[in-house]
């Protein structure tokens, strides 16, 4: 499993997120949203986490929630920049976030 860590915002995130999380941050890959805005995903292997756990680590760091996705269309462009730049052979294995939890409980 993978942790996806968001960030909306410049690009400079990329020296917090290796602060935050180590050299466990894999890649960066940034999306602009419809209404324009730029976010970043931040790509943290973690072989043994739950969701829980990757929210809350998200949640510990300054800045960065667990990943969710505005519509298909970035999921799908986050999964392809990962497999096509990093991790060719993978599956695809990662926790996002659930933009309705709060809803759910």
């Amino acid at each position: 499993m993978v942790l996806v860590a968001l960030v909306v915002g410049q690009n400079s995130y990329g020296k917090y997120a290796k602060d935050y999380f180590g050299s466990r941050v894999g890649f960066r890959v940034a999306y602009r949203r419809k209404d324009r805005t730029v976010v970043h995903h931040y790509i943290v292997p973690d072989k043994n986490t739950t969701w829980d756990q990757a929210r809350q680590t998200c949640a510990q760091k300054s800045g960065f929630k667990l990943a969710t996705f505005e519509d298909y269309v970035e999921l799908r462009h986050l999964s392809a920049e990962y497999h096509r730049l990093y991790c060719t052979e993978c599956n695809g294995l990662y926790w996002v976030g659930d933009r309705y939890h709060s809803v759910i409980r």
